[in-house]
Formats: structure tokens, C-alpha cells, sequence
């Protein structure tokens, strides 16, 4: 799916959903070609400005088209279109908001199936303006950075460090809001703009980062959770801009008087910004080549808990002081970033919900989440994962990736699930780690269309499938990685897995059910752990339609049923996927009638494999007081 997104007068192109074989990480398809751009305005004067334009030959009809103008402070100004005619004039593009000198067109042209074209550059010059009725105002933003203690427990305000805030999108406005000039700071903090002599003009700096080249599309913005999500601005003061050159600096701090926080804490979007930044420049660094959708990160002061909320994308910073404050904590920010990729350009069929290390948990959420924490080392370079909360923010916890704990270790816990995928990229190679692979192997495997179509569900053992199958000659090596875990599940479902922590019904991890023949027994649990996503509360049953037709999925709880206890309720359900996507809707009541100890439901399926999740409902409300051991017989037959 393509999907273009506004921001700042400018609209981005995202690919979604797609996949790639590639090492760039990109999307598949044959990539357009033979194209070529000519005739760009030039040079762009008052009178031209808002209608800049160029000609395209040679183009794909129905391809969408893409472009961006940078001028020589970092501004830019891009937009979208599509194809109807082999050669064809783009015109009406308004550059009036970007500063005189050199201008840099990028263009390219993406097909429908997301795969990008060549990127060709022109260049243009803008002269609109003489150069005695401008200044240059330039400067430095900075924010407060908080570190953690030294032993990675709670913050340390006293080390309160100023640092650049990177790439963020900046402005200048003069007194009546009209914007003057668009920019971005550099890797230091540094802008430097043309501004109009003796105006009164402010800087502002934007809690966004914002990239516009046709290779790398993103937007992320940090919003104000308890203020209608309007977009964190850091405002500097209405001045003269005179008739000289001048140097203002802004600084972001983090509002901490030493005993409290009695001062606005300004920082925070910025620091939660930083952290994002860190993803996008690794990905530019080693050339990754990424398209994502608009991103809205909210925060406040009040806000509670820190999580990626799945299908509409947002992630939710923590934020309460005395609480729990995130803002500072680089790992949990970049952990709910991966969470977000997963859900928009990857694949990730995690059911969310709380979770520790050693948690004993249902196997997609201990995929999901131990691949957050590794991830978010692998970006931060960084293998101690650290989260300070309590009064104060003196408190916390942390854990490394490198050093196993005693304690659980399998397929269902997080732990391990994480110092696998780290082991996997790291360079420090230890003990049974002698994998080295490369962040674009990693994110190719992610976004593979092998990854985004298998028919199991996501969990550790389908990913180190598919790494298995892309990289033969690392097998043995991923394997040894498993068996350190106590892992050793064949294939995309696992099949011969032992490890089950000694619970009766954790085993196997997939159950295996004959369509048309007798019913299967099937036990829902909550003892083992706790409700909703933890081990034994749901079973996994794997399916093959071999005809198109309807059928009717029936799970039953009835006095031949093991473990029956008549005081005890139950309300079985289930659902019912492909490749990771529902095929009965849990929301409308198929396959989850409120009705005791039986649920019926008759669907049509197309031929091919499915997964169904089955479950009593009361051992997913997360209340105590309900659930138990029950089983229910299940079957599927045709009608």
C-alpha cells in the first residue's frame, strides 16, 4: 500500500507492509527506470517562486512520482504525484519559503510495488532578495540531557549534560506568525539562516525530525498527550533582527531544581526526539534505505506507562514524575520504536500486555518484546538496558545482554529471546555467540516478503527459520545459539520442542489438527503464570484447508473432557489467522460468543494453512478470581 502524509506544507511517500529480499532492507519489485527530468526553472526570482516547475520524459504511466528541493540551510519543500503521460510538465511547486543561493532537486519514481527508481538531482538558484536587506542569525539548540547513575539505578541530576538537539526542524517567524525562514539544526545543534533586516523575529525549534529524500521518508513528531496532542515547540524570545549579523542559542531545560521538578521540563521532547534520532542515523550511516509513516510519540507530565498502541501509530512516553518518567531512558523509547516498525513496514503478531524477563509467556509476546530490548542495544550500542522510576527517578532497574541471569530460559521467556537476537548482530562474540550479522541483514530478514508471509505466527523459532534459510552457512551457528537457551523447536513450529517448563499443556507449541476427523483435546490454564499472554492460557492449533468451501470450527467442553469440573465456568474462544492476520473477527462475536462451554462458528476458508488460537476466556480477563484448568474438544469439518 502506498500512503502520503502531510507535514509542514510538504508530503511524504511511505511504502507499507511491503518486503524485500534485499540487503538494503527496501521493498521488491522491478524498480522504474529510463526516466529523465529537464527544463528546471532557473534561476528563481520574485516573480517565478511560487510556480517553479520542470518536464519528465520517458516515464511510467501510473507510476507515482516524488520530489524534494533543499536549499543550502537544510530547508526543504517536497511533493508527490502520479504519472499520466510519458512526458510530462511538473509545474506550480511555491519554493518561496526556501533561501536564496543554491537549490537541490531530488526526484525519483516508484512503481506500485513500492520500488523506487533512480534519484536524479538538478540544481537551480534563487535570487530574490538583495543581499543588504539580510542578516545571518545563526546559534546553537540545546537540550538538558539526564544521565543514569553509574551503576545504571535511577538518574543523576547533578550530571546534567547540555547536547545538541539534532536535526530537528526549525523556523523563523516574525511578530504576526508568518514564517520567514524553514531549516534544520545539524549534528551540533547549529543553524544558520537568512532573516530580513530590522524584523521582529523569533526562532522556534520543533519537536520533530523530518526527512524528505526520496530514499529515506520519515516524520516523527512529539506531541503533548494532555493538550490535544499539539506538537512541542521550543519558542525563543521576539527580538530585532537588526542590521547585523547576530547569534541566538535556545535551550531546552529539563525544569529539575535539584529536590524536584518545579521548572517546565522543556528537555523532554527533545531528549525522546534524541533517541529516535539515534534509529534514523544508524539507518542512514549504513545506507538503509527505509520509508515509514508519520510517527506521533506523546508525552506529558501525567502521562502513565510506556507502550506502542497497534494499528493506529503512536507510542506513548511515560512521563509522571515520582512515577515513572522515560524520558531519559534511550532503551525503553527505541524498544517502543520497534514495536511501531513491526506493526507498519514489518510483521509482529504480538498481543501485548505485561511482561518482565522471566516471565512465563505466550510465544509471540516474548518474540516481541525480547526483540524490542536486543533492538534497542544494537541502536544504542549499548547492551545494559536501563529504566529509572521511583521517587525522585533515584530508583530503577536495568539488565545486560551479554550476562545471562540464573533463572528461566526457552522459547516462552524474554530473556532469552533477547540475548539471542543480540548475539546475533553483536560484534563482542562470547561463549556460544559467533554470529556477526549486519543491521541490513537484520532489517532485510524483517521485511522479507519469506518474513511478512509465513504461515506460523511471529516467534523466535519462525525468525531463526527464515535467518536459517538466508544464511546456510551461519546454521549451525544459530542452532547453537537456540540449544544455549534451551531452545530446540525445528522449523516454523517448532516442531520436537521438549522445553515446556514442566507445565502439562505448554507442550507442543502448535498443535496439529486434521480437518474432517475426530475432535482434538485442547487445555486453557492460568496457573502457570498468571492471564492474558501467559504460557498455557491460549493453545496454538496449526490447519490445512485443502478445498475452498465452509466449515464449521467447533470447541466444546463436556463431561468426556479431561479435568471437568461442573462448578467451574468456562467460555471457550478462539481465532482464527493467515500468515498472521485474522480471518474471523474476535470484535464481532465470531468465535467469541459469550455462550458456556461451547462456541460454534461456521466461516468459508480458500485452501491453504491456518492458525488457530484457542482459549477460555476467563483465563485471559485477567481476573483471579475466574479461570482454571479446563479443556475443551475441538474440530473442524466441512459443511
Amino acid at each position: 500500500m502506498i500512503r502520503w502524509l502531510l507535514c509542514l506544507g510538504c508530503v511524504l511517500l511511505t511504502a507499507c507492509g511491503g518486503g524485500s529480499d534485499s540487503d538494503s532492507g527496501g521493498s521488491g519489485g522491478v524498480s522504474p527506470s529510463g526516466y529523465s527530468i529537464s527544463g528546471l526553472t532557473n534561476p528563481v526570482d520574485i516573480n517565478n517562486q511560487n510556480n517553479v516547475g520542470f518536464s519528465l520524459s520517458n516515464a511510467e504511466v501510473g507510476s507515482e512520482y516524488r520530489y524534494s528541493f533543499t536549499d543550502s540551510q537544510n530547508g526543504q519543500i517536497s511533493g508527490y504525484g502520479t504519472i499520466y503521460q510519458t512526458d510530462q510538465a511538473i509545474t506550480g511547486i511555491d519554493l518561496s519559503s526556501l533561501v536564496d543561493g543554491s537549490i537541490r532537486l531530488e526526484f525519483a519514481l516508484q512503481n506500485s510495488a513500492t520500488a523506487i527508481g533512480p534519484v536524479l538531482t538538478a540544481t537551480t538558484n534563487k535570487e530574490t532578495e538583495s543581499q543588504v536587506s539580510q542578516v545571518t542569525l545563526s546559534g546553537q539548540i540545546t537540550y538538558d540531557r539526564v544521565p543514569h547513575n553509574l551503576d545504571g539505578i535511577g538518574l543523576d541530576y547533578s550530571n546534567t549534560m547540555q547536547l545538541p538537539v539534532r536535526q530537528a526542524s526549525l523556523r523563523i517567524l516574525d511578530a504576526s506568525g508568518d514564517i520567514l525562514a524553514i531549516s534544520k539544526t545539524d549534528e551540533q545543534g547549529l543553524y544558520q539562516v537568512l532573516v530580513p533586516v530590522d524584523t521582529e523575529l523569533r526562532v522556534e525549534v520543533l519537536a520533530e525530525l523530518f526527512e524528505a529524500d526520496p530514499e529515506l521518508n520519515w516524520l516523527t513528531r512529539v506531541v503533548d498527550s494532555a493538550n490535544n496532542d499539539s506538537l512541542f515547540v521550543l519558542q525563543g524570545a521576539l527580538a530585532s533582527s537588526g542590521n547585523q549579523n547576530q547569534q541566538r542559542n535556545l535551550r531546552a531545560a529539563s525544569g529539575w531544581d535539584g529536590i524536584e521538578y518545579s521548572g517546565t521540563r522543556s528537555a523532554a521532547p527533545f531528549a525522546i526526539l534524541d533517541s529516535i534520532y539515534e534509529i534514523f542515523e544508524r539507518l542512514r550511516t549504513e545506507e538503509i534505505s527505509v520509508s515509514l509513516p508519520e510517527l506521533q510519540i506523546r508525552w506529558s507530565t501525567e502521562s502513565t506507562g510506556s507502550f506502542y498502541q497497534n494499528g493506529d501509530p503512536y507510542i506513548s512516553i511515560a512521563g509522571l514524575a515520582d512515577v515513572d518518567t522515560d524520558e531519559y531512558d534511550p532503551h525503553v523509547i527505541v524498544h517502543e520504536w520497534l514495536h511501531y516498525y513491526e506493526d507498519q513496514i514489518s510483521r509482529g503478531d504480538t498481543i501485548g500486555g505485561s511482561h518482565s524477563l522471566n516471565s512465563l509467556l505466550e510465544p509471540r509476546t516474548a518474540y516481541s518484546e525480547g526483540k524490542g530490548n536486543a533492538w534497542a542495544a544494537i541502536i544504542l550500542e549499548d547492551p545494559v538496558y536501563k529504566d529509572a522510576l521511583g521517587a525522585g527517578q533515584a530508583i530503577g532497574f536495568n539488565f545486560n545482554m551479554e550476562s545471562s541471569v540464573s533463572g528461566r530460559s526457552g522459547w516462552y521467556i524474554e530473556r532469552s529471546v533477547q540475548e539471542i537476537v543480540y548475539d546475533l548482530v553483536d560484534l563482542n562474540n562470547e561463549g556460544m555467540d559467533d554470529l556477526s550479522l549486519s543491521l541490513a541483514e537484520l532489517l532485510s530478514a524483517w521485511q522479507s516478503d519469506d518474513y511478512l508471509e509465513q504461515n506460523s505466527i511471529t516467534t523466535i523459532f519462525s525468525f531463526l527459520e527464515l535467518l536459517m534459510q538466508r544464511h546456510p552457512q551461519q546454521a549451525s551457528a544459530i542452532e547453537d545459539l537456540m540449544l544455549n537457551e534451551n531452545i530446540s523447536g525445528q522449523g516454523l513450529f517448532a516442531v520436537g520442542e521438549t522445553n515446556g517448563s514442566d507445565r502439562d499443556y505448554s507442550l507442543p507449541v502448535y498443535h496439529q489438527l486434521s480437518v474432517g476427523a475426530t475432535s482434538m483435546e485442547i487445555c486453557s490454564d492460568n496457573a502457570a503464570d498468571g492471564e492474558y499472554n501467559r504460557l498455557e492460557n491460549r493453545q496454538l492449533v496449526r490447519f490445512t484447508i485443502d478445498a475452498e468451501g465452509s466449515y464449521r470450527i467447533e470447541m466444546d467442553r463436556n463431561l468426556g473432557t479431561s479435568h471437568y469440573d461442573v462448578a467451574r465456568d468456562s467460555d471457550p474462544d478462539f481465532i482464527i489467522f493467515r500468515q498472521g492476520k485474522p480471518v474471523t473477527s474476535y470484535v464481532l462475536g465470531e468465535g467469541a460468543s459469550a455462550d458456556s462451554n461451547n462456541e460454534s462458528f461456521v466461516a468459508s476458508f480458500t485452501a491453504g494453512e491456518y492458525v488457530l488460537e484457542a482459549f477460555d476466556w476467563f483465563n485471559i480477563d485477567e481476573d483471579s478470581d475466574t479461570g482454571g484448568l479446563t479443556c475443551f474438544d475441538l474440530s473442524i469439518l466441512p459443511i
